[in-house]
């Protein structure tokens, strides 16, 4: 269950620094934190989000002087909470004490 409480922590940490990285239109550096975050997420099994990830550090690798569309922001900003909606779901059902009749 480490797993799942590593990636949870990636995405709360991570996804703002990201966010404000392309505000403040740091192109390079948030290909390369979108580029760690896919390879981390991806390896935790996050695969919509390591989907929705992969696309935005191509348009940045691509166009790394511009901002990337703002349909690929939504969109890794939707997945990333919905994914950690779900993880903090299965932290939550997995340490529920047990029933001590066991």
């Amino acid at each position: 269950m480490e797993f799942i409480h590593s990636a949870e922590l990636k995405i709360q940490h991570q996804m703002p620094d990201l966010l404000e990285m392309i505000a403040s239109q740091q192109w390079e550096n948030a290909r390369r934190l979108a580029h760690q975050l896919k390879g981390t997420l991806g390896s935790l099994g996050c695969e919509r989000l390591y989907a929705s990830l992969h696309h935005l550090e191509e348009a940045l690798r691509q166009a790394p002087s511009s901002q990337p569309q703002a349909h690929l922001v939504t969109e890794v900003v939707s997945v990333a909470k919905a994914t950690q909606h779900a993880l903090q779901q299965l932290l939550g059902s997995t340490f529920k004490p047990r029933d001590a009749s066991l």
